[in-house]
């Protein structure tokens, strides 16, 4: 099979735009994280995950930051996900741990 020069220039174009959006959406969330402002950072962290479902390290990153914005239950799965997308964040597995011991609280 060939594949010609364009598709494969468009799909640079594509990628490089997905990189530049997720990027951008993670650093609203961020900020929106450290102006107290949860909802909107796990809102955002949200809209984040969608954008490019393949960025394995971005998005374990990203439901790593979600779970610190969102509520308990939430927080658990979050970390959980993180953890099957990139088994070596150890940052989720401790914010796991963190979140189980406030439950057993």
């Amino acid at each position: 099979m060939i594949i010609s020069l364009k598709v494969i220039q468009g799909l640079c174009v594509f990628l490089n735009q997905n990189a530049k959006a997720l990027k951008a959406k993670k650093e609203e969330g961020n900020q929106a994280f450290k102006n107290n402002n949860y909802e909107a950072a796990y809102q955002l962290y949200t809209e984040a995950l969608t954008i490019d479902p393949n960025n394995i390290k971005t998005n374990a990153k990203l439901y790593c930051n979600r779970a610190t914005a969102g509520k308990l239950n939430q927080a658990i799965e979050d970390c959980t996900s993180a953890i099957k997308l990139d088994d070596t964040y150890i940052k989720a597995y401790l914010r796991r741990a963190q979140w189980y011991a406030i439950q057993s609280t």
